[in-house]
């Protein structure tokens, strides 16, 4: 049985922005089912599609080219992967899919940086973001009972502001992936509220 890999990038806007990780993980695997498309299955009691996703993305977060691998018993037409937005939940949908030409590890280590922009009303707000991120270097980053020493020289590589907006270029760590909720809590602790937050894509080593 063949084992063909195929690379799917996807956006993520309102109001599927309040579906978690999983939810819609649930809902392309169920188009998937009613399309009747060629894929693989894991092994065990409770076969499931063979699907891999790059990290989840935070509740309530607007993507714009997110990644997700599937995996196909035999060479499909990406056309037919692109057609299952038609049973994808509204703000929902897949813009591309390719065969993957390397291994998945391969491919996924390509990937130096992961982009993210927070939007602010004021640009005040931005410039202030914008200094704040800069001149920090350690903060504490809380998840449930455990809480974490965060450097953020050692994950971010750039910032800077466009149009109002705070673009972060975060170093990706697939062994150490980055808490974005961390700059989430920072900013918030300085009165500095955003009206919008987007994770806009890679990018890749060449």
């Amino acid at each position: 049985m063949l084992d063909i890999w195929f690379v799917v990038a996807y956006k993520v806007n309102y109001p599927s922005t309040l579906l978690g990780h999983l939810d819609l993980m649930y809902c392309l695997e169920r188009a998937i089912r009613i399309h009747n498309l060629p894929v693989n299955h894991t092994e065990g009691f409770n076969p499931q599609i063979k699907i891999s996703s790059m990290d989840p993305i935070p509740l309530g977060t607007t993507a714009k080219n997110e990644l997700l691998f599937i995996s196909f018993k035999e060479q499909v037409n990406p056309k037919l992967i692109i057609n299952l937005n038609r049973h994808l939940p509204q703000g929902m949908a897949i813009k591309k899919a390719v065969t993957l030409k390397t291994s998945k590890k391969s491919f996924i280590n390509k990937i130096s940086n992961t982009i993210y922009s927070y939007g602010f009303t004021d640009s005040g707000d931005a410039k202030k973001a914008l200094s704040l991120l800069q001149s920090q270097s350690n903060i504490n980053f809380q998840k449930k009972d455990k809480t974490t020493l965060l450097n953020l020289q050692d994950f971010i590589n750039n910032s800077y502001i466009k149009d109002n907006m705070l673009i972060i270029s975060i170093i990706y760590k697939k062994e150490r992936p980055f808490p974005i909720k961390a700059i989430h809590n920072l900013l918030i602790e300085n009165h500095l509220n955003f009206k919008e937050f987007t994770k806009l894509g890679c990018h890749f080593n060449r």
